[in-house]
């Protein structure tokens, strides 16, 4: 933001709108610190529980951006017609048009089942741009107040870690999604460069037809990868067959148990 001001009134200067550019010597400030972090593998068992206990609109719209590895208002503002589903194999496409993208670069995302059963959940509010992602009350605009129902997760999250007798859960941002969904890609296997794809990382200008290639290369490789991603997430926060049939007998003898008192 500083150097995005400082060119501003440089600008400014020259148009002789003003004077002297203010910002002028003062000096820059401390350099970034890129972040690392991700959530681990139990990390986002707690964090998928916690996300189903706060519900739509934002339970659901947090638990696709681990899925997805998109930017946060990308998703947010996604509209219904972006999105195409195939009813014979349960999967779908995302279609992110240019003017959404941060990159300016138009991308697709597959959708495996497991992001399809989550989209499934929403209920489709009216509004008049028809946001996915959108409040019954207000004026029909995209959701906000994404700090405040992040904390609620990460409070719900160490709720659930504390019954568990888990240490405190390191704070972490809606980013450290994006980037936990692409380490957790690398760390099953998924190339590097497909991974990229995924994120739709800017990688330079490109023209005409090769960038007609650049949107759709790797289209194969992508949706295998985030079904692969999905069904791992899956397999972290589902209970196996085994354990929701040993609950459910657990559930009959109890309930076997159970004698009716007359009054």
């Amino acid at each position: 933001m500083p150097t995005y001001l400082t060119t501003a009134l440089h600008w400014a200067v020259d148009e002789d709108i003003i004077e002297k550019n203010p910002a002028v010597g003062v000096p820059a400030p401390a350099p970034r610190t890129e972040r690392d972090r991700v959530l681990d593998d139990d990390e986002i068992r707690l964090f998928w529980q916690a996300c189903d206990r706060i519900s739509w609109p934002f339970g659901l719209l947090f638990q696709l951006l681990l899925l997805l590895g998109p930017r946060r208002d990308e998703l947010a503002h996604a509209i219904w017609r972006e999105f195409k589903f195939d009813e014979g194999t349960g999967t779908g496409i995302w279609s992110l048009p240019s003017g959404r993208s941060k990159n300016g670069q138009a991308h697709i995302t597959h959708l495996a089942p497991f992001a399809v059963e989550i989209i499934d959940k929403l209920p489709e509010v009216a509004n008049p741009q028809n946001y996915v992602f959108c409040h019954a009350r207000g004026n029909g605009g995209p959701v906000i107040g994404f700090g405040h129902a992040a904390q609620r997760v990460r409070k719900k999250m160490q709720e659930l870690a504390a019954e568990e007798g888990r240490t405190e859960i390191e704070h972490f941002t809606l980013h450290d999604l994006r980037r936990s969904c692409a380490s957790g890609m690398a760390a099953i296997g998924i190339a590097p460069h497909i991974i990229d794809k995924i994120l739709n990382h800017s990688t330079g200008q490109i023209r005409g037809v090769a960038a007609t290639y650049k949107r759709y290369s790797y289209l194969e490789e992508r949706k295998e990868a985030l079904e692969k991603w999905a069904q791992y997430v899956k397999s972290l926060v589902a209970p196996p067959p085994i354990e929701k049939a040993l609950a459910a007998e657990k559930a009959r003898a109890i309930s076997s148990n159970v004698v009716k008192l007359r009054r």
